[in-house]
């Protein structure tokens, strides 16, 4: 299962939800639950009769399971938020780079809520108008400079590159009044 978060590439960035729970787990729960086992580490090495060649077993156990849980609960939770990420940046650095160009209209425009560097990541319903098919609809995001913000309101004509046959867009740029792109 996964979250849309809404950011960059084709309409959304998806958390992958089972590794960013089981990350939570490692990182938070084992650490907890391995307490005992360090207090208690003597008591539970009489109660196994731990021969006392291998006393601090059951001590250096519990760290192992410790930093070695906390490590990978670590792991997991920086993944489940960069593998997304690093495969919508380079899908739509694919589309930039191999996408057919066409004109939209930008039909609906929303805030994520999102800054980078201060510029909104802006949420795009699209109406892509390509020269060799039918027009269809689109969500893409992208952020705006606070500047340019203008050039992206409901019924501008956007340039865009698409893949055909999939629903892959990305914005080039906003057209001016002179149809040039910004």
């Amino acid at each position: 299962m996964q979250y849309n978060t809404n950011g960059g590439g084709r309409g959304g960035f998806k958390l992958r939800k089972g590794m960013f729970g089981f990350g939570m787990f490692l990182v938070f729960i084992v650490p907890l639950v391995s307490v005992p086992m360090f207090i208690f580490a003597e008591e539970i090495e009489k109660m196994l009769s731990v021969p006392g060649s291998y006393s601090g077993t059951i001590f250096l156990t519990a760290v192992l399971f410790v930093v070695g849980g906390t490590l990978l609960g670590m792991v997991l939770l920086f993944g489940a938020f960069l593998i997304p990420l690093f495969s919508m940046m380079g899908s739509k650095n694919k589309v930039l780079k191999h996408g057919t160009p066409a004109e939209a209209k930008i039909l609906k425009t929303t805030d994520s809520g999102t800054r980078i560097n201060n510029n909104p990541l802006v949420n795009f319903t699209l109406e892509v108008k390509p020269l060799t098919q039918q027009p269809f609809q689109v969500q893409a995001s992208q952020t705006v400079s606070v500047i340019h913000l203008p050039l992206y309101q409901p019924g501008k004509i956007v340039n865009v590159k698409y893949i055909p046959g999939t629903n892959e867009v990305a914005i080039v740029g906003a057209k001016n009044e002179l149809g040039e792109t910004g």
